[in-house]
């Protein structure tokens, strides 16, 4: 057989195993060579799993669901952490069954130790819809929160840069440094910013009376 199937004898066992309910035995499902040699089918592609999905009845599905959940995390050849097959049958019930899925969603949270059971991201943890639920939303806030920071920060960075380039731009206008004046500029130095004597930018610029300099300083529309 194909290791892109997934025999059907294995599929049977493993959902009488589910609808047994009863996980203290899980590992004697199947033996330690069976382990090994079927341990591909939790890394297939998400086709093979919804081909089989399809095929299975909402009870059979469950049970397999629940199945896969445990001896993923009791079967060392069967970890799959973000391609888990759960994920693509949760899928595929979630679509088919969307009340009965909350409840198996429910259950996979309780008894997985994957990480991205049963939704495919990250479920930060949760053991419970609820406890998702609040995590979730704790999660976003965080998340909000680190960004109004950042936005914050580069806010007040701008400003400390502007105020620096406004603080040169008196100094490169007092220097006549058209190029100065024009890089300065461009940082967002403040035109309208006066000194220690209250003069302002455009002041120092006339004194010195370079045109080129009160060009770059005449306030955008000016027709001054």
């Amino acid at each position: 057989m194909s290791k892109n199937e997934i025999p059907e004898m294995l599929l049977r066992r493993l959902i009488e195993a589910g609808k047994a309910n009863d996980f203290s035995q899980i590992s004697s499902v199947l033996t330690l060579q069976e382990q090994h040699d079927f341990g591909y089918i939790m890394r297939l592609r998400p086709e093979s799993w919804f081909s089989v999905a399809e095929k299975l009845s909402k009870e059979d599905m469950v049970a397999l669901i629940k199945c896969l959940t445990i001896t993923e995390s009791i079967y060392d050849d069967w970890k799959a952490g973000s391609v888990s097959p759960v994920i693509w049958l949760f899928k595929n019930l979630s679509s088919r069954e969307p009340e009965l899925s909350n409840n198996v969603a429910d259950w996979v949270l309780a008894n997985t130790d994957n990480d991205y059971l049963p939704f495919g991201t990250m479920n930060l943890g949760a053991k419970s819809l609820i406890q998702f639920s609040q995590f979730k939303k704790l999660s976003s806030e965080r998340k909000s929160a680190r960004r109004e920071a950042e936005s914050n920060r580069q806010d007040l960075a701008k400003e400390r840069k502007a105020q620096e380039s406004t603080h040169a731009l008196i100094g490169a206008v007092k220097r006549n440094d058209f190029q100065a004046v024009k890089a300065l500029l461009a940082k967002g130095a403040d035109i309208t910013a006066k000194d220690s004597e209250g003069l302002s930018v455009l002041e120092h610029a006339k004194m010195k009376g370079n045109e080129k300099v009160l060009e770059l300083l005449k306030p955008k529309g000016s027709g001054e």
